[in-house]
């Protein structure tokens, strides 16, 4: 009979080549080593399941699910109707963890019994900003875990296995707070919901610092108080909001794709002079400097 591990570890994962390695590095660090490890693809285009397989020699325990649907929802969903122990943990690729991360979980679990358990976060770097946003987000969980309408970060919660299924999994229609409407079906049935201080994990600001601090957090605002308002978005004005293209959304242009476009730009520029009188050549007059 197969041995049933503590941990599954479940990740959701699209174009995550440059940091699902990263973690899945931390992974094969940790003191507590009980642990499957389920990589959800939702059919990526570079080479993060090349990645994830390299990986196999640290881990007897990793699969790859494919997943056919583009859906972080869907895809940990997936990964969960695939686990084989009684705890799962979702984690997002680009999440990092201490090396006493599990063990330290195992030890909560242990010592407060919950059914569901997310961790405070910390900062990626000294900065003081950063700091600050990591103080902030950890003070709401806190402050809103025993209201009607928690938060959590989906970045990073722990689910006894059988409470998750029949919770039904996440809403799969959700662009934004999938986990806090989780945790809402989840105290309504009496499920017990606990956020601890230690241990950390890192959270990722990549998204902050690819839109700009003051885009993201009114985004958040704006997500976050429809939701506690009980508001539900159209899905085309939450996919603009924020997007869920997985690593491809935070990739800077390369000097090719650049050079490309400055060419196409310029191509378009040289039209006839009775072209540069419409409206729509405006903005390529701004763009190189001519008075409009």
């Amino acid at each position: 009979m197969e041995n049933k591990p503590f941990f599954s570890i479940i990740i959701p994962t699209l174009n995550e080549a440059t940091t699902l390695p990263v973690l899945l590095k931390d992974l094969t660090n940790q003191t507590w080593k009980d642990v499957e490890i389920l990589i959800v693809d939702a059919n990526s285009e570079d080479k993060t399941n090349q990645k994830a397989e390299s990986f196999r020699k640290y881990f007897a325990g990793l699969k790859i699910i494919i997943s056919q649907q583009r859906n972080v929802a869907y895809q940990r969903n997936l990964g969960a109707k695939n686990a084989k122990a009684d705890w799962i943990i979702f984690m997002d690729a680009d999440n990092r963890i201490p090396p006493y991360f599990l063990q330290g979980v195992k030890y909560r679990l242990e010592a407060l019994n919950p059914d569901i358990l997310s961790t405070w976060i910390q900062a990626e770097t000294s900065d003081t900003k950063d700091q600050a946003i990591a103080t902030i987000v950890n003070l709401y969980i806190e402050m809103q875990k025993t209201t009607n309408k928690p938060s959590v970060l989906e970045a990073m919660m722990c689910f006894k296995k059988d409470v998750f299924l029949r919770l039904g999994g996440f809403e799969t229609s959700r662009n934004w707070g999938e986990g806090g409407e989780i945790l809402e079906r989840a105290l309504r049935k009496k499920f017990r919901f606990e956020v601890v201080r230690d241990p950390k994990f890192t959270y990722s600001l990549r998204r902050l610092r690819a839109q700009g601090t003051l885009k993201s957090t009114r985004t958040v605002a704006r997500l976050e108080l429809a939701r506690l308002l009980s508001k539900r978005l159209p899905k085309q004005k939450l996919k603009f909001l924020y997007p869920m293209e997985g690593g491809a959304y935070f990739k800077q242009p390369t000097e090719k794709q650049v050079s490309r476009l400055r060419r196409l730009v310029q191509r378009l520029y040289r039209g006839t002079p009775d072209d540069r009188e419409q409206p729509k050549h405006w903005f390529l007059d701004r763009l190189f400097g001519k008075k409009a």
